[in-house]
């Protein structure tokens, strides 16, 4: 079952009770971790940067080795090109680039790659639909998306990204790029990568008429959705939480001025 070819064995599918099982484990796991790692020095954290860039670096070939020993050789099908996948290339300049590139880097894993993280921990759109969780490609979904989530959390909680305008525009410059790079390929070569040329599995119902009918417009959609709106999600987040602590703590010290 770990390496089967698929269609041998039942998809796990999203919302599925082995999923949300699976879903809660990793955001118990996530949630213990991010507190273990919450006050390391930013050295510590960069070297826990370079040991995941390599983790994934290698399950990412072996996914790819996978791709080919079952003949799906297409480029959608191996490629490292979706929004998700920047994580790779994100934790290798962020574990050992310097200066502009690994701010760049930084600012994706900080920010809006938690919510890309977290939404498909969520809607796992892609291996789950295809696998049964205990697949080669389903556990390294779910443990990827894990970890992009714990890195960035990692990265906002012991100061290496603040969100403001600076790393707003970092990070839109580096899933500008990748973006890019993903429609040039899309138009010359009739991939879909990104996504930008249809929405394959994602549950959103008004996606693929939109996609046949005004394909200029579903490619601006997503990008803007995968850009402005994956970092806008992240900092209503943060300022919330912010607001929060900040009420909580004018109540202790009204509290504790009564006495």
């Amino acid at each position: 079952m770990f390496f089967a070819k698929p269609g041998i064995y039942e998809p796990c599918g999203i919302f599925s009770i082995t999923h949300i099982i699976v879903l809660v484990i990793c955001l118990v796991l996530i949630g213990i971790f991010v507190y273990k790692i919450r006050n390391i020095t930013a050295k510590k954290l960069n070297l826990i940067t370079r040991i995941i860039a390599i983790v994934i670096v290698f399950l990412e070939t072996g996914k790819i080795v996978f791709s080919f020993v079952n003949h799906q050789t297409n480029l959608d099908s191996w490629v490292p090109l979706y929004f998700c996948s920047m994580f790779i290339f994100a934790t290798i300049l962020s574990g050992y680039a310097k200066g502009w590139l690994k701010s760049l880097a930084d600012a994706f894993i900080g920010s809006g790659g938690i919510i890309a993280g977290a939404m498909f921990l969520i809607m796992p759109s892609t291996s789950l639909t295809i696998y049964p969780m205990f697949h080669y490609l389903s556990c390294y979904s779910m443990l990827y998306h894990s970890l992009m989530v714990f890195l960035g959390m990692g990265y906002l909680l012991n100061g290496i990204v603040v969100l403001n305008k600076s790393l707003c525009i970092k990070y839109m410059i580096f899933c500008s790029f990748f973006s890019l790079v993903a429609v040039i390929f899309n138009v010359t070569l009739n991939t879909n990568f990104m996504f930008l040329r249809e929405p394959y599995n994602i549950p959103l119902p008004f996606l693929k008429p939109l996609s046949e009918k005004l394909p200029i417009f579903y490619t601006l959609l997503m990008f803007l959705s995968c850009t402005g709106g994956t970092y806008l999600v992240i900092d209503i987040i943060v300022k919330l939480i912010n607001n929060i602590i900040k009420k909580k703590e004018k109540l202790l010290d009204g509290e504790n001025n009564s006495y």
